[in-house]
């Protein structure tokens, strides 16, 4: 099963995290999404550790899209995949978005 993982800053006011989570998921994307696709959203203290995480994705090859704006990161999008190896270890310690 495939999983579609969204990370949004946890210190944005509700109504901009979720227009980024939007954001984060439609840009992370670049075909139809498969049925059956789960989604999950997570999330990131501040920007600080959003931009942290941004480098491990990178390091580690898991594709991904960074939303950023005036210099500012507001959430990351990782493409839908099966979710495990080091995708699964860079965000395995994030709590669910609320």
């Amino acid at each position: 099963m495939l999983t579609h993982v969204i990370i949004i800053r946890d210190d944005l006011p509700i109504g901009i995290r979720l227009a980024y989570v939007t954001h984060g998921a439609g840009e992370s994307v670049s075909e139809r999404v498969p049925s059956g696709t789960r989604a999950v959203v997570l999330a990131a203290r501040d920007e600080e550790h959003i931009r942290g995480i941004r480098i491990a994705l990178e390091s580690s090859g898991v594709p991904h899209t960074a939303i950023v704006e005036g210099g500012e990161m507001y959430s990351i999008g990782i493409r839908p995949m099966v979710c495990e190896g080091e995708a699964r270890k860079i965000t395995s310690s994030l709590a669910l978005a609320r």
